[in-house]
């Protein structure tokens, strides 16, 4: 039995999240779950076990990708999780924002290509 990694898609436009996560699911690699929101990414982090990579959106309504980011990562149990942010920003200091954060480790420009989410999802550590 092969044990799979587990994405939480954090994304403000279900076409999007549905796509990313259609992806992902056919490579075979991952299973995935997704929220419309970071309060909601909040609530499902906090009812069970953490995922072991986070696709963000950058920018949604309420509180921004950034905050989130940092709000996970410091929480308790969630250092091992892996941040990769969704962005159709052209703006450079806004992914600087996220440049220097340990945890994030890579950018995915939108509108989403499945060639763009393949690569990410071909990056990710194996689980033994």
């Amino acid at each position: 039995m092969t044990c799979k990694l587990h994405v939480l898609i954090v994304d403000d436009f279900p076409p999007d999240a549905e796509w990313a996560q259609l992806v992902i699911e056919e490579a075979g690699v991952a299973s995935c779950s997704s929220v419309s929101s970071a309060e909601a990414a909040i609530e499902y982090l906090a009812s069970g076990p953490q995922p072991d990579v986070v696709l963000l959106d950058m920018n949604m309504p309420g509180m921004s990708g950034l905050d989130l980011v940092r709000r996970i990562s410091s929480s308790t149990g969630a250092g091992d999780t892996l941040f990769f942010i969704l962005s159709s920003s052209e703006r450079e200091w806004e992914r600087g924002a996220f440049a220097d954060h340990p945890c994030v480790q890579g950018f995915i420009r939108k509108p989403l290509r499945d060639v763009d989410v393949a690569r990410v999802v071909q990056s990710l550590p194996r689980p033994l």
